[in-house]
């Protein structure tokens, strides 16, 4: 106890919290707007830590981003940044990992824990463990990113202090599309996230593979409009898979986007080799989350011993198609590319929770 502590954001959680520091030694400075916090450590700091509650994901990355970029250049060490959020962890760990965060809490939470933990987090500071040692092995939480529990907290083992790594250790993603305003629009929905960095486009489906090739394959997620004006993206998905089989490379996922009027039967999507679907227009709100759940599934999937559901399944905004055949690798001669119209269609769904995975 006894550090100084910046508090920030508005709501009901503010004042339980508060009382509970004070109970602990801590001595609070409130300030309610994540933008105001460099120049609050500036003016005011040093601080012991920064408690950011309840504020937007982006505002608050945002802010460590600048704080992190400010330490970098100007102070011997780093502030510890904890963000309490009530949003999954899937949606937030990545991100906040990426940004500079110290630890997150997801509330609830019982507040007399949480300024326990913090106390006992500053005062022997995180315990740093060989990350080949026990890493979380989901694409959310990288070994770099793992976790090590303390009640409520959620504290990296391998904090990204220093912002110039951050880009490297994003995934890099592919939207194609041939309408320049669509390829702007999820681009910016994205980026307002530090997950979603890396983001290159293309305008037709006759681009993926020379583009793939000349990066090596190095792409994390493809997101393909189906209707484009030469190469559609059912299309354009075949012929990848065709050639990830032919020569022995690791399956890209592959998400389809298409307006809700045009929808096609999963089958169309799945059959070409697509993983999931998006129908126009995105929900800006849901489409970040439903794409971090997607990547960890996906490489949750690859493992050897997975086992999944058969029929499709909802993550937020993006229907997910079960997977088809993983034995050997072997030519796709039989899938149909062809256009098509009509509503969606076809198997049950079945919840997320009702995979088991790693079996």
């Amino acid at each position: 106890g006894g550090a100084r502590i910046l508090v920030v954001g508005t709501g009901l959680v503010l004042g339980p919290l508060e009382d509970a520091l004070g109970a602990k030694g801590f001595v609070c400075t409130q300030e309610a707007k994540p933008a105001h916090v460099l120049h609050t450590v500036q003016s005011d700091g040093p601080f012991g830590a920064i408690v950011f509650v309840g504020s937007r994901v982006p505002c608050v990355t945002s802010s460590v981003n600048a704080l992190r970029v400010w330490e970098s250049a100007s102070c011997p060490s780093c502030t510890p940044v904890v963000y309490i959020t009530d949003k999954g962890a899937v949606e937030v760990c990545y991100d906040a990992w990426l940004s500079g965060i110290s630890a997150v809490a997801h509330h609830p939470f019982q507040a007399a824990s949480f300024a326990e933990s913090l106390s006992t987090f500053l005062e022997f500071g995180p315990c740093f463990p060989d990350p080949s040692s026990n890493p979380r092995e989901d694409w959310s939480v990288p070994p770099g990113a793992a976790t090590d529990g303390l009640g409520p907290l959620q504290i990296f083992r391998h904090p990204l202090l220093n912002p110039e790594q951050a880009d490297v250790m994003c995934p890099v993603v592919l939207i194609v599309d041939d309408e320049v305003a669509n390829r702007r629009l999820l681009t910016k929905i994205l980026q307002r996230y530090p997950t979603f960095k890396r983001i290159f486009t293309l305008e037709d489906g006759s681009e993926v593979l020379p583009f793939l090739m000349e990066r090596g394959f190095k792409v994390d997620l493809i997101i393909l409009d189906e209707r484009m004006r030469n190469v559609n993206g059912s299309v354009a998905t075949a012929q990848l898979r065709a050639y990830e089989k032919e020569h022995g490379l690791k399956r890209i996922p592959v998400v389809a986007v298409t307006a809700s009027e045009q929808a096609c039967a999963p089958d169309h999507f799945s059959s070409a080799g697509m993983d999931g679907l998006m129908s126009k227009p995105l929900d800006a709100e849901s489409v970040h989350s439903s794409l971090c759940e997607f990547l960890q599934f996906s490489r949750e999937r690859e493992a050897p011993n997975a086992r999944f559901a058969t029929g499709t399944m909802k993550m937020g905004s993006l229907t997910v198609f079960p997977t088809r055949n993983k034995g050997p690798a072997r030519r796709n001669r039989d899938v149909s590319v062809s256009s098509c119209s009509g509503p969606l269609s076809g198997a049950a769904q079945v919840s997320r929770t009702s995979l088991t995975v790693g079996l």
